[in-house]
């Protein structure tokens, strides 16, 4: 089976099936189509998948009687309607049958593919949960027979497992659960639980399973700690019963979903910055555009070349945007091969800083290199040097102030190469340095709403300075300058 995961694309149409099977297949998934329901619900019964892409409207057998079927062969198999003809009533009922999104036709690759990518990452988490449920359950009935086996398995858990018995005394947790709600020291056994956790919420949470008639899992959010260092916990609880239905207590297990929160919240942002950065300069060229067609300038040819040139401007900016991106996208995949070879970082700094010298004069900023003459060369991919260099000058640049300067100082320092891009410009407030080189991460003071940039640069700079083995350090002061200093191994 494809690594990425198996997908069923059902439809009537042809141009559809294929179409989709032709977005999915490069990004690593396996693709099997089907024309009607009923050669889907064959291919489900004999085939295993771990998505659908169902389309509702189709002769014989419809998408809404498609579901059912699919649903007895795989309880977690993620459903995700593509329909033309969508109204309130049919959302109503096939989220009632357990679909997952709809994507409404037709649709573009980039918005196909985000759906995907999400339906297969819930897909993952449900099995993935389910998987540790029928194990927790396992466990609780074998705790009495087995209990210093249940506890190597337990302790070595990396999500956090909390015990309860009937009486609300905590019996059991591993170190795991300890780490992730940060207790200073270990909470003593058989205290009641409002005693032994310090944390109400979880408490409460807890105390309300004991009260439960019959079995039911409750899922919800926990926040431990504030601030930056906060941490996002999904704490599943459930009642645990003997065979013959007497309440025996109740367990949680505890997850950490931070990295999750955080990738939702910076594909929130992305789109946000991407809407943003893309709207602004298309709206100005656009603007030029239709100055220059309306004909209003026909006898001006200097104002026409001003348009046409500030026109030239913004979509250098776009194609920047789009190179950073794809930049990003292409190191988060790997697909990034690297020609190592000898180079001499004292030639491209020296070709950086002329390469920049235009921009620089225009914002009044004095650009200078100290390079010596000779250095040794660093192994390294000449491209992403290139690019390392070009991103470091010109955030030094975009972030300075008329009559400030710019240093690029090449050095050796015992076995490294090192680099120091130092500026004169507006800092960096020590609160914001932890998330410095976090993609789409920019500083928002009053003094920067003017710089134009994705965010990418940064992210893109440590990458290649992680990707040769070198390391990045930052010095800076609010309202003095910065300096970011590059060590590369000889």
């Amino acid at each position: 089976m494809n690594a990425k995961g198996k997908i069923l694309v059902v439809d009537d149409e042809r141009g559809m099936r294929e179409g989709c099977r032709r977005i999915l297949v490069p990004e690593g998934y396996a693709v099997d189509m089907a024309a009607d329901g009923e050669e889907a619900i064959r291919r489900l019964r004999e085939d295993g998948y771990d998505m659908m892409l169902l389309d509702l409207k189709m002769p014989g057998i419809g998408g809404m009687d498609v579901i059912e079927p699919a649903r007895k062969a795989d309880p977690d198999l993620s459903i995700i309607v593509m329909t033309g003809y969508a109204t309130l009533e049919s959302a109503v009922e096939a989220t009632k049958r357990g679909i997952y999104d709809y994507i409404a036709k037709p649709f573009a690759p980039d918005e196909l593919l985000p759906v995907v990518t999400r339906g297969m990452e819930t897909r993952r988490l449900m099995v993935e949960s389910r998987r540790l449920r029928e194990e927790r359950d396992r466990n609780l009935l074998e705790l009495a027979a087995e209990k210093s086996r249940i506890h190597t398995v337990v302790n070595c858990m990396a999500d956090g497992a909390l015990v309860i018995n009937r009486e609300g005394q905590l019996v059991l947790y591993n170190p795991a659960a300890a780490h992730l709600l940060r207790l200073s020291a270990s909470p003593p056994l058989e205290a009641p639980i409002a005693e032994a956790l310090p944390c109400p919420a979880l408490v409460g949470w807890l105390e309300e399973s004991q009260g439960e008639t019959e079995f039911r899992r409750v899922s919800r959010e926990l926040s431990v700690g504030e601030g930056p260092e906060a941490t996002v916990l999904m704490v599943n609880i459930a009642p645990v019963r003997d065979e013959a239905g007497l309440f025996l207590g109740s367990v949680a297990i505890l997850r950490d979903i931070t990295r999750l929160k955080e990738i939702d919240r910076m594909k929130s942002q992305f789109v946000s910055m991407v809407s943003h950065e893309l709207r602004s300069p298309l709206a100005a060229v656009e603007g030029y555009l239709d100055v220059l067609l309306s004909g209003l300038i026909a006898h001006d040819p200097e104002r026409a070349r001003r348009m046409m040139h500030r026109a030239r401007e913004r979509t250098d900016s776009l194609l920047h945007l789009v190179d950073d991106l794809l930049q990003v996208s292409r190191m988060e995949s790997g697909r990034i091969r690297r020609n190592l070879a000898p180079v001499a970082l004292g030639d491209l700094a020296k070709e950086a800083v002329l390469f920049f010298e235009e921009e620089a004069q225009k914002k009044e900023v004095r650009l200078t290199a100290e390079i010596p003459e000779s250095l040794p060369a660093v192994l390294a991919d000449k491209d992403e040097i290139t690019r390392l260099l070009t991103n470091l000058i010109s955030n030094a640049i975009k972030y300075n102030r008329p009559g400030g300067s710019v240093t690029a100082r090449l050095s050796q320092e015992a076995s490294f190469l090192r680099l120091d891009m130092e500026d004169t410009g507006l800092g960096i407030a020590e609160e914001d340095l932890p998330r410095l080189f976090t993609e789409f991460h920019r500083i928002k003071r009053p003094e920067t709403l003017q710089v134009t940039g994705t965010g990418l640069g940064l992210s893109i700079v440590k990458r290649i300075v992680d990707a040769h083995h070198g390391r990045l350090e930052v010095r800076s002061r609010l309202n003095e300058g910065s300096v970011f200093s590059v060590f590369l191994p000889l």
